[in-house]
């Protein structure tokens, strides 16, 4: 090209993959979790989301407290799991309660040992392994 004149068009550049990665998958499978709250993030590159998800990501509590405010817990999966029942379940481990978290539509009683599962499970979309 001489000096001064304009490029004959655009510089090429390949078309993107039609097939998304896994990687785009688990994504866009993982910015659903914990939707309540408008500042969810991750902390781990997309590499470390695809093996190990439960430790890549900020959840915050979605508990409701006696006085219906939202607690303002926020951790790792393992430090919300602890939270969880140290601060908002007692008694024994057999002990029926409800689960309180913000929006749960479940009315029967579960034995306190069930309510992390079900938290997992239901409101955070993950599954039994994760």
């Amino acid at each position: 090209m001489q000096h001064g004149s304009q490029p004959a068009g655009p510089a090429y550049q390949p078309a993107p993959s039609m097939a998304p990665s896994s990687s785009t998958h688990l994504q866009q499978d993982l910015t659903h979790l914990n939707h309540s709250r408008p500042n969810f993030e991750h902390r781990c590159r997309t590499s470390a989301l695809e093996t190990h998800p439960s430790q890549c990501i900020s959840f915050f509590c979605d508990w409701l407290n006696e006085d219906d405010t939202l607690c303002a817990f926020q951790g790792s999966l393992d430090d919300l799991g602890k939270h969880l029942t140290s601060s908002h379940l007692s008694g024994a481990q057999n002990a029926l309660g409800r689960c309180r978290w913000q929006g749960c539509l479940k009315e029967n009683d579960m034995r306190r040992d069930s309510v992390w599962r079900h938290v997992r499970e239901t409101h955070l979309n993950l599954k039994r392994g994760t």
